[in-house]
């Protein structure tokens, strides 16, 4: 593809499908396809070189005798440079706020209202509209009004490529917001540009809007920080302040501020905790022992959660088949052991090989006993009983929490 440098340049035909016609060329038939189409628009002055185009293609050969049915041969083709020598524009008659628009324009504006309500807003829209350098030139620039306030404009361009050219235009829209009530006027805008037609610098206008801006119902209005300390309105028995001071020794340094501060140590804390949060859970799902002792009290109140339920229904022995099978349980998850494979007094044993202490064995062995006592024995017992083991359950798995227990595997 040649360069263009020096050169704006918008793509007018660009092949998408390629199909080949037949053009004679100094008495020659060729092959001819319309690659791409381009409008090149220069961005400086002086003379400017277009590379060649580059092209490895393959061609036909004709036989040469009855038996030879015809060959291809693979050949580099290039066009030839394009000069092209730009002149600078006229200094002559050129318009104080031309903006280096090039082409043939129409200018036009238009308020979305004409009547409204300070403090309410209304859409200024101008329209370039004609053929040219559409999107290289800056638009019109719609100067300061009185007791209004002008936002940044919303610039868009709407463009057509056509054999010619281009065609489109260039939409400017300015949201203004009036202060105060009153019959205002917004100036006509004037856009200049050159015409390479008729070689001479054209200047138009829009025309004026007029503007009915009514007393607002708001006690008072905001007018924004573009304004001076001088512009304080009234609006009903409020004052608004637009603007207090200009001084920024006035204001503290962000990073000087107690809330900045606790936010700076949040972050450093957070760092070493979302790395151990990480680290867990990938151990996690490396480690199955240390899964099961991380997850064997939440499974534990989940027993515990329904034995509470039996108990209220008065199911003796399903409370304590719950609460035996939650400890069990409990156990060989610290542990790191299979429960089916381990007996009670095996169970008992690790636990003393831990050094939980004499006391909470025998508390943990009393409590397997009086659940055997329950499953075996045909005696009713009291809620008074019920209760007192299911506080000594409590207390047994208390003192287990607070013990150290070493897994086995």
């Amino acid at each position: 593809m040649p360069t263009f440098n020096g050169f704006y340049k918008e793509i007018v035909y660009q092949a998408k499908n390629i199909t080949p016609r037949i053009e004679v060329k100094r008495g020659k038939r060729f092959y001819s396809i319309l690659l791409n189409r381009f409008t090149l628009f220069p961005t400086q002055e002086g003379h400017q070189t277009i590379t060649p185009m580059k092209l490895i293609c393959t061609i036909e050969l004709p036989p040469k005798n009855w038996f030879d049915f015809g060959s291809t041969k693979r050949i580099r083709v290039n066009s030839r440079n394009v000069y092209i020598d730009v002149k600078p524009l006229p200094t002559e008659g050129r318009p104080d706020n031309f903006r280096d628009a090039v082409g043939e324009f129409h200018i036009q504006a238009n308020a979305s209202k004409k009547v409204l309500k300070a403090g309410d807003a209304l859409t200024y829209t101008i329209i370039i509209s004609g053929s040219g350098n559409i999107k290289m030139f800056q638009p019109p620039k719609l100067e300061e009004l009185p007791n209004f306030r002008i936002f940044d404009p919303e610039i868009k361009n709407e463009i057509s490529d056509t054999n010619a050219g281009i065609d489109g235009r260039k939409i400017v829209k300015y949201m203004l917001v009036p202060l105060e009530k009153g019959n205002y006027t917004i100036p006509a805008v004037e856009f200049s540009y050159y015409n390479p037609r008729i070689h001479k610098y054209v200047v138009k206008k829009t025309e004026p809007v007029d503007i009915v801006v009514e007393k607002s119902d708001k006690k008072y209005i905001l007018a924004g920080n573009d304004f001076a300390k001088k512009d304080i309105r009234v609006f009903g028995t409020d004052i608004a302040f637009i603007k207090l001071d200009d001084n920024i020794e006035n204001f503290r340094l962000a990073y000087k501020t107690p809330i900045y501060i606790l936010l700076f140590l949040l972050s450093l804390l957070a760092t070493p905790i979302s790395l151990i949060y990480q680290k867990n859970r990938e151990r996690k799902f490396i480690d199955s022992g240390y899964l099961r002792s991380r997850m064997a009290m939440k499974i534990l109140k989940k027993y515990l959660q329904n034995a509470e339920q039996e108990k209220r229904k008065g199911n003796i022995k399903s409370f304590f088949a719950s609460a035996e099978n939650g400890l069990v349980k409990y156990i060989t998850d610290k542990l790191n052991i299979s429960r089916g494979a381990t007996s009670r007094d095996e169970l008992i044993t690790l636990l003393q090989q831990n050094k939980i202490g004499d006391d909470l064995l025998h508390k943990i062995s009393d409590f397997f006993n009086f659940c055997d006592l329950v499953r075996f024995s045909p005696q009713n017992f009291s809620q008074t009983d019920i209760e007192k083991q299911y506080e000594k359950l409590q207390k047994i798995i208390n003192e287990l929490t607070e013990k150290k227990i070493k897994r086995v595997n």
